[in-house]
């Protein structure tokens, strides 16, 4: 039976009859119906292997930060919720992430210690850290990704198109 046949022959009894005695056809139909979403889903899952992979890595890693296990739904919705988000604020995380970094490499460079407080510094420390901040921002490209940003959206978002669809095509 196909699976259009089997689809009618339900309709057909469902919409016909007020007392239905299942039969034969009746179990060949739903089951052609079963058969069909069940190759359907391994279908699916199978052309979407990398996201289904990616889906798995990080329902570990929310499942490990909530203390949680796989049944409750925390770690699910976690998921959800990233997946929901639109992929141009991804863009403009990473783009955010990617300028920041390059700032601060910058800092590291003059010195600065990024993971203590100015006000615990020595006024040397300071007057040093800002006299070699003040000769790396002499460099007018150091300055321009200092002072701007190295990276626009735009550039991040097509280095992600480029990257995720080599990925996908197996460049």
């Amino acid at each position: 039976m196909k699976l259009d046949a089997a689809i009618n022959r339900l309709i057909w009894r469902f919409g016909e009859f007020d007392h239905i005695y299942i039969n034969e056809k009746d179990i060949t139909a739903i089951n052609k119906i079963v058969d069909f979403v069940n190759f359907k889903q391994e279908r699916t899952f199978q052309e979407n292997l990398h996201f289904a992979k990616l889906y798995t890595y990080n329902l570990g890693y929310f499942l490990e930060k909530y203390n949680t296990t796989i049944d409750k739904a925390i770690a699910h919705r976690e998921l959800h919720h990233l997946l929901d988000k639109p992929f141009e604020n991804y863009v403009e995380d990473l783009t955010s992430q990617i300028n920041l970094s390059i700032k601060y490499n910058v800092l590291n460079k003059a010195g600065c210690k990024l993971d203590k407080h100015p006000a615990s510094e020595s006024k040397i420390e300071k007057s040093k850290n800002l006299n070699s901040l003040k000769r790396l921002l002499e460099d007018d490209d150091v300055r321009r990704v200092f002072i701007g940003d190295a990276w626009n959206k735009k550039e991040v978002e097509a280095g992600l198109k480029v990257q995720i669809n080599n990925f996908l095509n197996g460049i």
